[in-house]
């Protein structure tokens, strides 16, 4: 992260696969995914919970600044600025 200019956001997140528990997995770990936002205005060492693959596409965009097409049913925008409901953050210490 030193070596990015001090504007830039990084994003790392992954797939878990969608076989949607249909290869006799049954763990939490099987179906869940990284979602590490870090940037300016991001608050730092909070921990967004539950967060769903489809909130990708809306918390990209929110955080470009513009609006999600109406088109996107699914998905929310997840706020990174501190301040998300106590009900789906904990505070990593």
């Amino acid at each position: 992260m030193e070596v990015l200019p001090h504007e830039s956001t990084v994003i790392v997140t992954s797939d878990h696969g969608g076989h949607a528990r249909t290869h006799g997995a049954d763990c939490d770990e099987d179906m869940t995914i990284p979602f590490i936002i870090s940037g300016p205005g991001i608050a730092p060492g909070y921990a967004l919970g539950p967060v769903s693959i489809t909130d990708i596409a809306p918390t990209v965009t929110a955080l470009l600044g513009l609006r999600s097409p109406t088109e996107w049913t699914v998905g929310r925008s997840s706020d990174l600025t501190g301040s998300p409901p106590a009900e789906t953050c904990a505070r990593n210490a």
